[in-house]
């Protein structure tokens, strides 16, 4: 079997998708910015055929905030990984977009301080992977890569989360 290579998406209807690319230990990140499902589809499939990678990774959710252009779009481009991965043969998983927001808010707590990734509070600050600035978009594709390769860490979260509860509860 070949090497492991994986796209992670965090994909945006009419903003700024954020990629992740996995190979052989290493991180890129890319950003792709436009307006138009089309566009963050037609970069993804440009890109996925360049890369040719094993697994794609997606943030999903099926949560629909409202019936606009932004929903829908976003529904589409899952579709499209979808789509893509059965075309091209590839393993295609999505991460709920919940799991990735609550492992997102333990980094922010310093909750969970093992996956490199610093966050630094403050105007002009952010996170940082390895000591590279990276963007909420590009944290979130990596978040995503995290959250597959290690199938107990949303449960390490979801355990931090009920402490707290419990805590907050007993001093109430």
């Amino acid at each position: 079997m070949k090497n492991k290579k994986i796209i992670s998406f965090d994909p945006s209807a009419v903003g700024t998708m954020g990629i992740c690319i996995v190979e052989n230990g290493k991180f890129r990140f890319l950003e792709n910015k436009v307006k138009e499902w089309e566009e963050h589809v037609r970069y993804a499939t440009d890109l996925i055929k360049a890369e040719q990678p094993t697994h794609i990774l997606y943030e999903g959710t099926n949560w629909v905030y409202s019936f606009g252009k932004e929903s829908l779009g976003v529904f589409k481009t899952f579709g499209a990984f979808e789509a893509l991965a059965h075309y091209l043969n590839i393993e295609v998983y999505s991460i709920n977009a919940n799991q990735v927001t609550a492992l997102r808010e333990a980094i922010y707590n310093k909750e969970i301080n093992d996956l490199d990734i610093i966050c630094e509070p403050g105007r002009g600050k952010g996170y940082k992977f390895r000591n590279e600035r990276i963007s909420g978009h590009k944290l979130d594709a990596l978040l995503v890569v995290f959250l597959w390769e290690d199938k107990k860490l949303f449960s390490r979260v979801s355990q931090i989360k009920a402490n707290k509860k419990k805590t907050k509860n007993a001093s109430s």
